[in-house]
């Protein structure tokens, strides 16, 4: 799948449990920091491996379970520090998970190596074809607008 998929995948998610949170709690659970944090790290494996052929990916120490480790102790000791000084679990979780989706959505669209170098066996199914990668994007790119806008237009009549 492309990067936009990867980053914007996990943001909309969060953001339907943000939209839930709201209506039942009357306030937000995440704010835009939070948001560009879960995108980052949804797209950190190509972001740091950058990747145009499938063999490539294959070869790829950013598409390991490894390098999910990885970030969840970055995640642990730098990353929600500064992306979320008060809800610094929180935001692991939420970051590692957005790591582990990107991993998995590479998973079902062609497959990674995910013991590499270590183990050479290939997690692979071909559940989500080539050509519908562009139609995720937009998808996502389209949720995340409307999640957003419907974020802040129901956070202002709470408050307003």
């Amino acid at each position: 799948m492309f990067v936009v998929t990867h980053a914007l995948s996990p943001v909309v998610a969060a953001a339907l449990v943000d939209v839930v949170v709201l209506e039942t709690r009357w306030e937000r659970w995440l704010r835009r920091r939070h948001y560009v944090g879960i995108a980052v790290a949804g797209a950190a494996p190509d972001l740091l491996w950058p990747h145009l052929s499938l063999s490539a990916r294959m070869s790829s120490p950013t598409h390991t379970v490894w390098f999910l480790l990885v970030v969840a102790v970055l995640g642990a000791v730098w990353g929600g520090r500064f992306v979320a000084p008060g809800r610094r679990w929180l935001m692991v979780g939420l970051m590692s998970a957005a790591c582990g989706w990107h991993l998995f959505c590479d998973t079902i669209a062609g497959g990674i190596k995910w013991g590499y170098p270590v183990f050479d066996h290939v997690i692979a199914r071909r559940w989500v074809p080539y050509p519908t990668w562009l139609w995720l994007d937009i998808a996502c790119v389209v949720l995340v607008g409307v999640l957003m806008g419907w974020l802040r237009w129901r956070e202002k009549g709470i408050k307003g």
